[in-house]
């Protein structure tokens, strides 16, 4: 996995509220402000770093304090473990999508790095047909030699699918 369930919840709840910090109370700033979307991310955010009783202060008193106080009730009726609670809520439920947000990212380089040894072979194909070197190929992709070099020798994770892609079409139809 390309990193840790906190790691992915300060991103995104980052991205969500567009601070650029890390401090709970400057994104609960934001998500009172004009950022509400990151409501479910922050309150993950303080339970996995343990400063849900911060973020609890913060949002006293305000609109979120009440929806914040029925999920951690919820998650207190399920044992208390942040994850496996995540995992039995319902699919739909805005705590769980941002499970399914972590879920999606976290899997997505094991998917990638099934996938590339495949471009890999077909870029190999595209070049042996039309007689071209990796020098060539380099030159036409606008790639770095080295990192070509190194992924077609089987080290996929020097380029990124899409960057992988884009060689293959652009190899396959230049």
């Amino acid at each position: 996995m390309s990193r840790s369930f906190k790691g992915f919840l300060q991103a995104y709840a980052q991205e969500l509220t567009g601070c650029g910090t890390s401090s709970i109370k400057k994104l609960f700033e934001a998500v009172v402000g004009d950022s509400p979307r990151g409501a479910e991310a922050l309150l993950l955010l303080a339970l996995a770093s343990g400063r849900a009783d911060y973020l609890m202060r913060q949002a006293d008193g305000t609109s979120f304090e009440a929806a914040y106080r029925a999920a951690l009730a919820d998650l207190d009726r399920a044992g208390g473990m942040l994850e496996k609670w995540l995992e039995q809520l319902p699919g739909q439920n805005r705590y769980r999508k941002v499970w399914n947000a972590w879920r999606s990212e976290a899997t997505r380089l094991e998917r990638d790095r099934r996938m590339l040894p495949g471009v890999r072979d077909a870029i190999d194909r595209v070049m042996a047909e039309r007689g071209m070197t990796r020098a060539q190929a380099c030159r036409l992709t606008g790639l770095n030699k080295g990192n070509f070099y190194a992924f077609m020798k089987g080290d996929v994770a020097k380029l990124s699918r899409e960057t992988a892609v884009n060689a293959y079409r652009t190899l396959a139809n230049g």
